[in-house]
């Protein structure tokens, strides 16, 4: 299969905050370099789905951006935490960062897109469907319009969002949009009980995620199985394949990736928890 090129949805946020130009009079550059690494070393941790620890980094950066006072990389560490906020369920936090964040973005003039995506799945997460599909709408986001269309069982619909973009970000190989609408093509399909094109669409998910997978060492790979695009958790691929194998008679199949995947779960996080004793204790 051929690389694709892992995209976070704020990358262009980070990379307009990490090459603008210090300007904050009188504040120490030390600060502002210490700041700085913080944030990156957040995003990558983010980039290996260790949420909680990319959190931490982004908070502690968080307190010296604001110490500085630069409102564009404050308004991206608030972003920022609140993406991370989202996967692990947080969604009142998410709803308190994303606002903030937007109402930064807006006193600088800048785009508040991010922030706003993540409010709106907050809002769906919580059973507040009319804002999030107001926010869905205003963007007109395929991937996140056919989250909503799959909860209100919409299948025909959410099927049809999903499709949207699909080519083009198969061509642009867009690795984060792609998972996504693989995905959600997969669930669409089973919610109409086309079991044969579910499987399908959840196996060519499956071998993008192994692709990545196998990138990562073993410590990154503990988190691997948290992670989710656009609210969509990645080990939904490998369970709804254990789906549609059941349900079309491919009964060794199924049961591979049920099996193989809870082992593979359990193995990995013995894996990293071992590896970073063995980095303690050197």
């Amino acid at each position: 299969m051929a690389r694709y090129s892992l995209r976070l949805v704020f990358c262009l946020t980070v990379f307009l905050m990490l090459i603008a130009p210090y300007s904050h009079a009188g504040a120490s550059q030390e600060e502002w370099d210490e700041a700085t690494q913080l944030f990156n070393e957040g995003q990558k941790l983010y980039n290996v789905s260790d949420f909680r620890g990319a959190i931490q980094k982004w908070e502690a950066a968080l307190s010296i951006f604001q110490k500085l006072g630069n409102k564009q990389p404050i308004g991206a560490a608030i972003g920022s935490i609140g993406k991370a906020s989202m996967i692990l369920g947080d969604y009142r936090k998410v709803i308190d960062y994303s606002e903030k964040a937007i109402a930064l973005d807006k006193q600088i003039g800048v785009p508040y897109n991010f922030p706003e995506g993540n409010l709106g799945d907050a809002f769906l997460a919580l059973d507040r469907d009319k804002e999030a599909f107001e926010i869905y709408t205003k963007q007109n986001h395929p991937i996140r319009l056919g989250r909503y269309y799959l909860k209100k069982k919409d299948f025909k619909e959410a099927a049809k969002q999903f499709d949207r973009d699909r080519e083009k970000n198969e061509e642009a190989k867009e690795t984060l949009f792609i998972i996504s609408e693989w995905i959600g093509l997969g669930l669409s399909y089973e919610g109409m009980k086309e079991y044969e094109t579910a499987y399908k669409w959840y196996i060519k998910a499956i071998d993008l995620l192994e692709d990545q997978r196998n990138r990562l060492s073993a410590s990154e790979r503990e988190h691997f199985f948290e992670g989710k695009e656009f609210d969509i958790p990645r080990i939904e691929a490998y369970e709804g394949a254990t789906r549609c194998a059941f349900m079309i008679g491919k009964l060794d199949e199924a049961f591979y990736w049920a099996e193989n995947t809870r082992g593979r779960i359990f193995a990995e996080l013995i894996s990293g928890r071992r590896a970073l004793h063995n980095r303690a204790c050197n």
